[in-house]
This record gives structure tokens, sequence and C-alpha cells, in this order.
């Protein structure tokens, strides 16, 4: 919703349009210096990463300071932190007192948890204000924040019935930005594009989850019976906290398998028991099957004990008989389901389908299948795991080629099961998944050259022969490792014990080019990646929500489609023209921009939930459906952060979105604005005293970008933020240092343009004063 795309601010009663970017003055030689570091007190990272964007934010604190002496108790801290921050004294400023000041307003500070950065970007801006008690004093230190960061949204709302357009105004501080893939066939006015098609009625539900008359008789693979009956139970050690396993293993083994003999009281797994249901629950007598992937006795027993993160494999006695006496071998099942109209990821064998096969030339990253494969990987399934030229028998029971092909395109259908035989996998890249290399054993990076002059160095220390020992501070390898946490890809960083493949590689110096380096991951890393896969999933992809599809609901669908249909059927040109601007597939940061602008239809499971004044009535009764676009409305503010909206939520944890945005170095607001000839033509569809907002030809629209605030990991509460600022006065004289906590590097542009970026701050670059 647009409406959880900015923040709201109190209406402001001063009209005092906001000033230019005006850098204050430095001393002699300023520019050069190196930023002040932040030490971490305990999960802080997230406020020492605001607070150095803030510090660079010149305009906030010229205005900060002052208004000392009319600051409130987090007020005063935040300008003194902010202070030392700039200035060129040797105090070591600390997070202390304005962390002390924001816990005893705001209780959820006090505990010593990771916190969201752009939540507390928000709080220290509003408690600026808030925490006064005198009205001319909150309105005197409102205008303090709303100098630099005010601006404001006019959201223009087109009611389908009277297709006229109401206006409404929304001040924001920051803007916050989504980062979901756009539709490739979207509905008219802002409707998604599912939205369109009619919905799956129940019997059609259950005609498609049920096997086919033929397929129902096939009786199942012993070995896929033996997969559906395994107990899978997932333990993770909190660092500190010495809490036993609790599993006490029985002297004898069965069919080559430990064999639980007995649960201690208090224990991680007794505590597992307790919140699973009776046929979830480990009991004695079950055989161990593999402890993170790891079937080999003596490394299962080393990864219980040293493993952080454990996916335990269990099985009873009978289902492992049954396992070992089964005598296809070779032939497997795998069985593939989808929500929306995306590719199952299979690529086949061109020359295979001519001589009448169905064979597998390669599985797509990222796609249903590739996501199939990760699970068994992950699970101990590799016999379930499809591989290029594996052949495929038969396709949801039917292995005439032309229909096992023609399922396989097939974008209506939202479930298959595949009949597999074993093949023979291709080696198409030194990357290929086999038995003794595999995706979870290596890994390449790609390291970026440095600058001409730093010191010549990829960043590998080495012990002995090979082995990483540790990774130099401010290198292109330590830069690597930030990337890719930034993008929630930490299985791509280098650590301690990971071994390079060619050292050769290292001859190439730093500054000729960048280089690629294969590494092997150490195995208790292979483990946490193994087990990674399967506790933390992706964020969920844009489309039909969660709703039970019934002949109600598929009835309010076509009605709504009826009232789409005849407005835009009624609607002139010019408003047809506007209302049709549909969300696109983002790969910029512009491109989220873009989007923040884009249509949105105003419904609810496809009923109308806006009250049109001029439709008349206020009741649940006379709603309407309407559509929703939205435009900057001048005059810009000085300074723009953006945020990202990279964290969403499931099952009780924020999980972080690895969709890639890149971050440019200016940003161009004009995208979000209306022109004078837009204005023009839409204006007579508004009410006579609404005035529709335009760009004014006088006023830049472009930004520099000069912080950002990175979080580095794979969700919320496990994550670290840095900080990169530019203490030059703009871009053509930058100077651009990472801030990790009390450590201060000094990187240039392109290493933070690679970073994935969470919030971005913009600012007017010094040359747009003579214009605005």
């Amino acid at each position: 919703m647009l409406a959880e795309a900015h923040v709201t601010a109190r209406a402001a009663q001063a009209t005092n349009a906001p000033t230019e970017f005006q850098p204050p003055p430095r001393l002699a030689g300023e520019e050069a210096a190196i930023p002040k570091g932040l030490a971490n007190l305990g999960n802080t990272c997230y406020l020492g990463s605001i607070l150095q964007c803030l510090a660079q934010t010149q305009n906030f604190t010229l205005e900060l300071a002052g208004h000392d002496r009319r600051l409130g108790r987090i007020g005063h801290e935040l300008n003194g932190i902010l202070t030392k921050l700039r200035s060129m004294g040797q105090d070591q400023p600390s997070v202390a007192a304005v962390l002390g000041e924001l816990a005893g307003r705001y209780r959820w500070y006090e505990s010593k948890s990771q916190q969201d950065a752009h939540e507390l970007l928000r709080t220290l801006l509003g408690a600026v204000a808030d925490e006064l008690e005198a009205p001319e004093d909150q309105e005197s230190l409102q205008q303090v924040v709303h100098k630099s960061f005010k601006g404001q949204i006019c959201e223009a709302i087109l009611c389908w019935s009277c297709r006229q357009i109401t206006l409404r105004h929304e001040e924001f501080l920051d803007l916050s930005l989504d980062v979901a893939a756009g539709e490739d066939d979207p509905g008219p006015l802002g409707l998604h594009g599912w939205v369109m098609k009619p919905l799956q009625d129940k019997t059609l539900q259950e005609e498609d989850q049920a096997m086919a008359p033929e397929e129902a008789e096939e009786p199942k693979p012993v070995a896929d019976e033996f997969d559906s009956a395994a107990l899978e139970v997932q333990l993770e050690r909190v660092p500190g906290r010495r809490i036993a396993l609790g599993l006490d293993w029985a002297d004898a083994q069965q069919h080559g398998c430990k064999v639980l003999r007995r649960i201690m009281h208090g224990s991680m797994v007794d505590t597992w028991n307790k919140r699973q249901s009776p046929d979830r629950r480990v009991c004695p007598g079950l055989l161990l099957l593999s402890v993170n992937g790891k079937e080999d006795h003596d490394e299962m027993l080393q990864a219980l004990k040293d493993d952080q993160r454990l996916l335990l494999r269990f099985a009873t006695a009978d289902a492992v008989a049954a396992r070992g006496s089964s005598v296809n071998a070779n032939g497997f099942r795998v069985v593939l389901a989808r929500d929306s109209k995306v590719s199952w990821g299979l690529q086949l064998e061109r020359s295979a389908l001519e001589a009448g096969l169905v064979v597998v030339a390669h599985v797509l990253p990222d796609s249903i299948l590739d996501a199939w494969n990760l699970r068994c990987q992950s699970s101990g399934k590799r016999n379930a795991v499809v591989r290029a030229g594996d052949r495929v028998l038969d396709v949801n029971g039917y292995d005439d080629v032309e229909e096992m092909s023609g399922s396989l395109t097939d974008l209506s259908k939202r479930k298959i099961v595949l009949h597999m035989e074993r093949g023979e996998a291709k080696k198409a890249s030194p990357q290929a998944d086999t038995p003794d290399e595999d995706s979870d054993s290596t890994f390449v990076i790609e390291l970026q050259p440095i600058s001409p002059g730093a010191e010549s160095n990829w960043g590998f220390q080495l012990e002995g022969a090979a082995e990483v020992r540790n990774i130099l501070d401010g290198s292109p390898l330590a830069m690597w490792n930030i990337v890719s946490r930034s993008r929630g890809e930490e299985h791509l960083c280098v650590e301690a014990g990971d071994t390079l493949v060619d050292v050769s590689a290292l001859d190439t110096p730093p500054t000729s080019g960048s280089q690629t380096f294969k590494l092997r991951r150490s195995k208790e890393r292979q483990a946490a990646v193994r087990a990674m896969r399967t506790t933390v999933s992706g964020a969920a992809s844009p489309g039909m929500p969660n709703v039970r599809p019934s002949p109600e609901l598929e009835n309010k669908r076509k009605c709504m489609l009826e009232a789409a249909g005849a407005c835009e059927a009624a609607m002139p040109t010019a408003l047809a023209q506007v209302f049709a601007a549909a969300p696109r597939a983002a790969a910029t940061l512009a491109d989220c921009l873009r989007n923040l602008g884009s249509v949105e239809a105003l419904e609810e499971n496809f009923a109308p939930i806006y009250n049109c004044v001029r439709c008349g009535g206020t009741d649940k009764s006379s709603r309407c459906f309407a559509s929703k676009r939205a435009w900057l409305n001048p005059p810009l503010p000085p300074v723009v952060p953006v945020q990202l909206k990279r964290f969403h939520g499931q099952q009780g944890s924020y999980h972080k979105s690895k969709t890639k945005i890149k971050t440019t170095s200016t940003l161009d607001l004009s995208i979000l604005m209306l022109t004078e000839a837009e204005q023009r033509e839409l204006q007579p569809f508004t009410a006579p005293e609404s005035k529709l907002p335009a760009c004014s030809p006088h006023e830049s629209s472009i930004y520099e970008l000069y912080a950002v605030c990175a979080h580095l990991g794979g969700s919320m509460e496990r994550g670290h933020y840095v900080a990169f600022v530019n203490t030059g006065p703009s871009l053509e004289e930058e100077a651009w240092f990472l801030l990790d906590d009390a450590r201060t590097t000094a990187c240039q542009r392109e290493d933070v343009l690679r970073v994935e970026a969470y919030i971005a701050f913009y600012r007017r670059p010094i040359a747009a004063r003579s214009v605005g």
C-alpha cells in the first residue's frame, strides 16, 4: 500500500520553504580527515550506523546545534554525539548516553537485542520535538527536522463510478520503497494480473491436487515412502548457553545406524519434543540417518559435538529395512508445485526429444526445480536431486513423449509429478554438482581491483599452503564479504578455514583488474550451509492472496472487473494514460522510486473500500472501487533518505529479500513528479478548489548519494549494520569511508554502489543552490 510507503509527520503550522544543501565551514584539511568510529556496546550497530549517516547530514546537524538550548534529553544527547563525530578533536564519542535516553522513553530499547535501523531513524527524528511539552518548543524543533527532511506526497484517487479525482496530501520524512518484482501482464487501473483470470473453485482445486487414476494406481517407490516417513529435527545452539543435546545411544547398531536409547530431561531434544505433535517427537528406538547431510558415523558424531546448527534425520527400524530391500535404486520421484505462471526450471535436450526420450539438459538457477534440489541436498535426500542427464520416464502418469514435454511447458498446471531415472550427469562447468565436489563444498568469488597506490594485496592471509587464516581489513576480499552479506548471501563469504583451490591466482596483482578465486569450504561450513538452506526461506512472491476460492468470491471478482471495464471505457484518453502506470520489475533504486507512483487499485477481497465524497454517502454500503496514484509535491526537501523494504515477516521472524537493487550515485526525483502539461490535462477532473502539483522548471530534482546504511546478514534479528559515508562536500570532491562499529576504512564509491543498501541518503548537490 502506498500509505505505508512513507512517514506521515504531524502537520506543520509554518509554511517555510526548505533550504538548499549548504555544507558547513570546515577547517583547512578537514575534508581529508578520517571519520570517527563508534564502539559496539552489544547489538548497538543499528544505532551507530544511523548516527554516522546523520552526522554527514549537514543541514540537520547545523539546525540541531543552533537550537541546543531548547532540546530535550534525547535531542541534547543526539546533538552532542553528532557534534563529536564531526569535530576534529581527539575525544572518542560513545552511543551510551543517547541509547540510555532512548531506553528511558521507549522501553524496547532497554534490551540488548538487535533493532531495525529504519525504525530508529524515524524514532530519533520524531523524538527531537515529541519529548518536549511546550507547544512553542515542539513547533520550533519540528522545523529543525522539517527544514532538512520534510516533503509532501500528493495522492490522486480516481473513483470508478464518477471518474473524478480527489486529492489527498501527506507529509513524509523519508521514502520507503517496495523491492517486489513487477507483473508481466498487469490488469487495468492497478489491478493485479491474476485478478483477470477465474478463481479455481473447490472442485477444480481438489481435482488438480488429486493424482490421476493411472497415477494413483502406480505404487510409490520405496525410497520415496522412506523419505516421507523420515523425521527431521532442527536444533540450534545459542552461543553462551550450555544446554546438553540430550541424546543417549545404544551400544549396538541396527542396519548400520546408531539407535537412540533415551532422551535426557531438560535437554535441547526434550525441549523440541514438548513443542511438537506426538507424531513429530523423537522417541527411543529411532535410528539416526544423518546429521547436517553427513552419513558417516565419525562425521555425524563430530557434527553433533561442534556444529551450531543441526539438522538430524531419524527413521524407524522397519522403514530402514524396507529401504534396504528396495531394488529400484535408479528410479525416483519428483513432486513440484507452484502458485503462479513461472517455469518449472527444467530444460530438455533437443536431440534426445528427436530420439523419443525426455532427458534433462539443465536446471535453471533460482527455479522451482532448483529449490527442490536444494531441499533434497540439505535434508540428505541426494538420491532425489535432479541433475543434467537424468531421464524423465513419465509426467503425471503419462509416458508419451509429446504429452510429457507438453505438460512440462504448460503454464496452467499447478502441480506435476515426475518419475525419473538416473542418468549420466553432464559436467558443463567446474561448479557442476558431483559427489565429491558439490555446491555445498566449493564456491567461486570475483574480487574487484583496488585503486592505484593502495596496498597491493587481495586480502588473503594463508596458513600453510592454501588454508585461509585471516582476512585483511579494507582489502578487496573484506569488501566482497560485506557485499555478499548485504545481499543475504552469507554462503558466498570467505571465512577462516576455507581453502584456496588454485593458489596461483594470487599472483595476479590487485591493480590489474578483477580476479576470480575458487575456494573449498571447511566441513563445518558445508554443514552450516546445508542447515541454513532448510531454516531460511525466501520472500513470498507476489500473487494471489491466501483466500479460499468460492462461488461468492468469484462473483465479487466478476463484478469488480465489470466496474473496472466500465470505468476504463468511459475515461477520457488523458485520464486513462495517467492511470495505466503499472509497477515494473525493479533492478535499480530509481525503478523502485518509479513504482512508488504506480497505480494501485483500492479493493479488499474484490470488495470496494473507498468512500467517494462526490458519489455521496460514507457508510459501508455506498463504498466505491477506486484507483490511486501519487506524485511528489514541490518544493522538494534538501535531504531524502530512501529505505528499501528488504525484510518480510514469516513464522515470527523477519527474513531478508535477496532481490538485488542497484544503488545509483544520483537520483532524479522528477520521475515521481507531474509535468506542467500533465497537470493541465488532469486539472479538469479534480475539484475546483484542488490543484495538482507540477514540477517547477526552476527547481532541481537531481540528488546525489552521500551516505548508506547497509544491513549484513539474512535476517533482522541476527544481522549487522554498517555505514558508508562521503565526508567530502560533493561527489566531485568525495572521500568515502566504511564505518563498521569502531573500525574506519577508506573505500571507493564503486564499493558503496556494489553493496545492497537498506537506507540510502541523498542530498541536493552544491550546484543546485543557484538553481533553487
